[in-house]
């Protein structure tokens, strides 16, 4: 059961943290992608690396659905904008670009750690010094 929720909540977890970063401040003060380093990034960091650790996936599948969820995040921000002022966003294209140049590599490293971390107990991970090799 774990291992099918492992990537929904990883999502939600970094989508959530990274609204919170993008959400409550005015437009004037988002500048993307400083608004999202810090806490954010950690968050979307520590959400790959556990998506990883707890589903059955490779390390691609997490680094992506993790990496995107930023992205909806400031995509959700700029629905509701344009909703209000269909003109507050002309470069949200670019907004969404520089946002994913810098989550993906956040999330891909962060689910990159688990696999190495499992290739390396897996060769070096006997506890018994008795073991056949």
């Amino acid at each position: 059961m774990r291992e099918r929720l492992a990537l929904p909540f990883g999502f939600v977890f970094a989508f959530a943290i990274s609204g919170l970063a993008v959400w409550p401040l005015p437009y004037s003060q988002v500048s993307l992608p400083n608004t999202l380093f810090g806490y954010p990034l950690w968050a979307v960091f520590f959400s790959a690396l556990l998506s990883r650790a707890f589903s059955k996936s490779g390390w691609l599948p997490p680094a992506l659905v993790v990496g995107v969820a930023p992205l909806m995040a400031v995509y959700a921000r700029v629905l509701v904008e344009t909703s209000q002022d269909p003109t507050s966003h002309n470069l949200w294209p670019i907004a969404l670009f520089l946002t994913g140049t810098m989550t993906f590599p956040v999330a891909a490293s962060g689910s990159a750690l688990v696999s190495f971390y499992q290739a390396i107990r897996g060769k070096f991970g006997k506890t018994d010094i008795n073991e056949d090799s």
